[in-house]
């Protein structure tokens, strides 16, 4: 997968970028455990709601929404959703997007690659062992796969729809404040179970809830 120069992820979903952090080294009772790094709204959503508005960046509300869509991943909005419009999106720009749409550091949380519990192309909810502000960017996050669910759908038959374009940017504009701020959670014992008798791990789904939470945000 890659980004050509009017901002368009060329390729596959599944095909993704590089991942731009360090695996955490984490060994459990003597073994080593291999981490990844899971989506919590799946790429496959974020990759062709991108899509549809780099093919119509000069068609209704489609500027502004990709300009929110490039703050939210922390790119320059107003200079990169120029260069997309007019085509000349520089190569390093490009290679820089593909990264900050493949792996916004607030839709990201790293856990073990092996898991019972994979959820595929659909939501990974996660509700014990983090913090009360990860539990609420988990709910910015949840509005937004349902957004992407439904605008993609309708946008397959009529991308350029002005109202859905209006509703998409209001649920994005609602939720910049809390998404642009978050960073990818690394591995976290507390957030993961693996029963005895499995050889793959699940996320924790008893316990305690909440959990204070900071070491994460400087690494």
């Amino acid at each position: 997968m890659s980004v050509n120069s009017k901002g368009e992820l060329t390729g596959k979903p599944s095909d993704r970028a590089r991942v731009p952090w360090k695996s955490s080294d984490v060994t459990i009772d003597g073994k080593p455990v291999a981490m990844g790094f899971h989506h919590v709204v799946p790429f496959a959503k974020v990759f062709h709601c991108w899509n549809f508005l780099a093919f119509n960046v000069g068609v209704n509300k489609c500027p502004p929404v990709m300009e929110t869509f490039l703050r939210l991943v922390g790119a320059p909005a107003k200079e990169w959703r120029k260069a997309i419009q007019e085509g000349i999106l520089a190569d390093d720009q490009q290679a820089d997007l593909e990264i900050k749409l493949t792996y916004p550091g607030w839709n990201i949380i790293e856990g073990p690659k092996a898991r019972s519990d994979d959820p595929a192309d659909s939501f990974d909810e996660y509700t014990h062992g983090i913090t009360i502000a990860e539990a609420n960017r988990q709910a910015r996050l949840r509005d937004l796969h349902q957004e992407l669910r439904q605008y993609n759908a309708a946008a397959a038959k009529e991308t350029a729809n002005p109202e859905k374009l209006t509703h998409l940017l209001h649920v994005l504009q609602t939720m910049e404040r809390t998404l642009v701020a978050g960073r990818v959670i690394f591995f976290d014992q507390g957030m993961w179970q693996k029963p005895e008798s499995q050889d793959q791990w699940r996320k924790r789904i008893s316990g305690k809830l909440f959990v204070d939470r900071h070491t994460y945000l400087f690494r």
